[in-house]
């Protein structure tokens, strides 16, 4: 398919007979793929509820509210479709939704591998190489947004490349309308937009009809997005993060209880992303070099080797070949890697998941340009399918059998692999602690208002309006990212507004609650610490 000489015209007709044949046979063989990993996903889904982030999702997915920023109010609605599943409870649900979100994921790396190259067995590969990634698989087995973000990003992709190999609209519209939904799902997607941009610019013979198809579909997207965060703002969810987390500790970013009265500056804040400004940009002199050496040297962890030359050489073949479309890949991975080089949080592997999907489509144009070199020399040499087929299967077998491996053990047992990356909150203490929260969910008393720690904060929801009958308890985050000394005035006054009619509890007796003269009384449990704050005597 490529470099065939064949004049434009001639190229056009064939490129549109492929995209029919990928309509009538690839559409099953995609299903196929995805079934696959729809299986190896469920089979190693955790079943239970999480804590952290993952017990956020659990929680707002069924309950309806705003997450914390960036806000994830379109995963949050397409989640909560899946709390409605007659299967096992709402967390392993939630759980179930990741995994769905990245076999679909992996479906359109298939089809877009597939456009991309003109043939199968590449497209097949580059799906097989970012589904048994280990980041990828990480996060497809626990409630998170970045595999439904993967799905988004490779939406507009396949969408795009569609558009530049059969010419028909609407593909653009579809690309437009993923891209402004995603600044719901999550906002490392929209890094693609200027690469998009470009790409769209290259192709200027196209004209005004291009572009208004384009952005028609993002406006209409990000309308959708933004009227999804009004509506779930607007539902006054007993576990809305803005709620329980900022409103209570606004003075950490010197809000005044006002500031966050309208849908308008709450949405704002969210897209804002205040909790984390100083982690983004804050010093790329030395964060960047750090961030770069621990990338290269996880990238085996990620790929097998062989996964890694495809992908540089499919750059390559890109760049020479069809440098429109290398724009707009390569462009999105500059992007991608440019924001998470750049961000200095411990979870930062997770960011990384839109690179690994990008190069996941350069292993299958580097597979395709294999493919064709080896067809054309195979021909010249009287040489047939068989060797091919040979090939193909050597290639699986130093490719996918190695990033299968290490967790195949898991699979066969039907558990989650053990993925080492810091602060997975998938580990053995979990359980242990919602049987011991349920305890102190029971001790408490009516209307009681307990501040907790991050982790543990949606799982007391969870257990106590999802699970219990007990929503007429409200959990608050203790000290929320960023907290420090100048906490004091907006925390204390919250308690001191409400410890006359409420049970106050905290999970730490904190300096601040002694200084200001509250007394704390440890309410005994095995794993979860709880102290009930008295005034003082």
């Amino acid at each position: 398919m490529y470099g065939t000489g064949r004049s434009q015209e001639n190229r056009h007709a064939g490129e549109q007979q492929a995209i029919s044949r990928w309509t009538l046979f690839d559409g099953a063989l995609a299903v196929l793929v995805g079934a696959v990993s729809m299986i190896l996903y469920a089979r190693t889904l955790h079943p239970h509820l999480l804590p952290g982030d993952s017990g956020e999702f659990q929680v707002l997915a069924r309950l309806l509210g705003n997450t914390h920023p960036t806000g994830y109010q379109v995963y949050v609605v397409l989640g909560h479709l899946f709390t409605w599943l007659p299967v096992r409870d709402v967390a392993y649900r939630v759980n179930l939704f990741s995994a769905a979100m990245g076999a679909l994921a992996i479906i359109e790396v298939y089809l877009a591998g597939r456009l991309l190259t003109g043939r199968r067995w590449p497209a097949l590969f580059a799906a097989g190489v970012l589904g048994l990634s280990a980041t990828f698989w990480s996060q497809a087995v626990i409630a998170e947004v970045y595999t439904c973000g993967a799905a988004f990003l490779a939406g507009v992709l396949l969408a795009l490349i569609y558009w530049d190999r059969s010419g028909h609209g609407w593909a653009l519209w579809i690309a437009g309308l993923l891209g402004g939904l995603s600044i719901g799902v999550h906002l490392t997607v929209a890094l693609s937009a200027p690469a998009v941009g470009l790409y769209l610019v290259l192709k200027r013979k196209e004209g005004a009809k291009m572009w208004r198809a384009a952005l028609l579909g993002a406006l209409v997207g990000l309308v959708l997005a933004v009227g999804t965060f009004f509506a779930l703002d607007g539902r006054d969810s007993p576990a809305d993060f803005i709620d329980i987390a900022i409103l209570p500790s606004r003075s950490v970013w010197g809000l005044d209880e006002a500031d966050l009265d309208t849908s308008i500056e709450r949405l704002a804040f969210s897209l804002g992303g205040r909790q984390w400004r100083d982690r983004m940009f804050s010093d790329p002199a030395r964060v960047m070099p750090e961030q770069i050496a621990w990338y290269v040297s996880n990238l085996p962890n990620e790929f097998s080797w062989i996964a890694l030359v495809l992908a540089l050489v499919g750059g390559v073949a890109l760049c020479r070949r069809r440098s429109r479309l290398a724009v707009l890949l390569l462009g999105s991975l500059l992007a991608a890697w440019l924001y998470a080089f750049n961000y200095e949080i411990h979870d930062v592997y997770v960011f990384h998941i839109s690179s690994y999907l990008l190069l996941a489509l350069l292993v299958a144009s580097g597979g395709g340009s294999l493919a064709d070199w080896a067809a054309s020399s195979w021909r010249r040499k009287g040489l047939g399918r068989a060797l091919t087929a040979i090939a193909v299967l050597a290639l699986c077998g130093l490719g996918l059998v190695p990033m299968l491996a290490p967790r195949w053990e898991a699979v066969r047992d039907g558990r989650v692999p053990d993925f080492s990356f810091s602060g997975y909150p998938v580990d053995e203490r979990s359980i242990i602690e919602q049987l011991d929260i349920q305890m102190a969910i029971q001790k408490l008393p009516r209307d009681a208002l307990v501040f907790l720690n991050w982790r543990h904060l949606y799982p007391f929801y969870y257990l106590a309006h999802i699970e219990g009958a007990r929503a007429d308890l409200v959990f608050l985050e203790e000290k929320p990212y960023r907290a420090g000394p100048q906490q004091e005035s907006s925390m204390l006054q919250y308690v001191q507004e409400h410890i006359p009619d409420h049970a106050v509890y905290f999970s730490q007796c904190l300096d601040e609650l002694t200084r200001a003269g509250y007394r704390c009384r440890l309410v005994p449990t095995r794993t979860i610490r709880l102290y009930r704050i008295l005034p003082a005597e």
